[in-house]
């Protein structure tokens, strides 16, 4: 069963009885219980988030309540006792979708949890009951402390809509919106804080998005223009390496001139007789 939505109105105790007669006339009452709710263990605020695709819609945030129940059914006068968890799955606003998971327990064990919990018991009454008309399913639950009226629509569609029977309307509404006004006030303005939070929060994720995405970018320009200089830097070099092999090169080619020998005047042999007379020869 899918829970659609709920109306709670404060009112006195006079109230609640006349919407009790006209839902007696109006619709089948499947059961009454009166019961006595202590809770063990409650978040208010949810625990975690979760991504679950859940009737197809995506459940985005997760709260759980843990309670102990004294029942007394009116019309069977039977006593039981349970262990509630109740499993919330909220879709971004309230309504949500509730999973509730019942454990019946022992009287002992039932006296055991009281004796160790730390907050206070309080009475509530149920009524669950069939509109005749549209035969949509309610729970009317009463609370003894402080006159709260809340009722709770329950369908097998997951997308049916949340209205209440218009012969209960017409008793809350007898005397205006009184009833119900300081209900809505208070829930506007909770929304209207709860939508100004989140948009605070929005803005400021997406500031310190944009301040990392500004950091990445500076860090990429310096890596870039370090990269651009460490290149530049290493052309030079190989540009100066090249320059230095080639003036290596045109050095080691040239030959060496070997310098020349002084040359030795032969001296003059001196002239004999011999030679005097073969020089006589020669002129002849």
């Amino acid at each position: 069963m899918y829970r659609q939505g709920l109306t709670s109105i404060s009112a006195p105790p006079e109230i609640y009885n006349q919407i009790c007669k006209q839902i007696s006339l109006n619709a089948t009452i499947e059961s009454e219980i009166t019961s006595t709710q202590t809770v063990i263990f409650s978040t208010v605020r949810p625990i975690g988030f979760l991504y679950k695709q859940i009737e197809g819609r995506t459940a985005l945030r997760l709260a759980l309540k843990q309670m102990i129940y004294e029942r007394i059914n009116e019309t069977t006068g039977e006593v039981q006792y349970f262990l509630t968890l109740e499993t919330g799955y909220r879709f971004g606003k309230p309504p949500v979708y509730v999973i509730t998971d019942d454990a019946e327990i022992t009287a002992a064990r039932y006296s055991e949890y009281i004796s160790l919990t730390p907050y206070s018991s309080f009475q509530r009454k149920e009524t669950t009951f069939i509109d005749k008309a549209t035969g949509r399913r309610y729970v009317m639950s009463y609370t003894y402390d402080g006159s709260i009226i809340t009722f709770n629509q329950f369908s097998k569609n997951v997308n049916e809509n949340f209205d209440l029977p218009e012969y209960i309307k017409s008793v809350i509404y007898a005397d205006g919106d009184k009833w119900e006004q300081n209900f809505h006030v208070i829930q506007a303005k909770w929304r209207e804080k709860q939508e100004a939070d989140i948009a605070a929060k929005k803005a400021e994720i997406q500031s310190r998005k944009d301040a990392e995405a500004a950091e990445r970018k500076r860090k990429a320009a310096e890596k870039k223009k370090a990269k651009e200089a460490d290149q530049k830097a290493k052309k030079a070099a190989e540009r100066k390496k090249k320059t230095n092999k080639s003036t290596y090169s045109t050095t080691s080619v040239k030959k060496t001139i070997k310098p020349s020998k002084p040359t030795t005047e032969k001296k003059k042999k001196e002239e004999n007789i011999s030679d005097m007379w073969s020089n006589w020869a020669k002129g002849k």
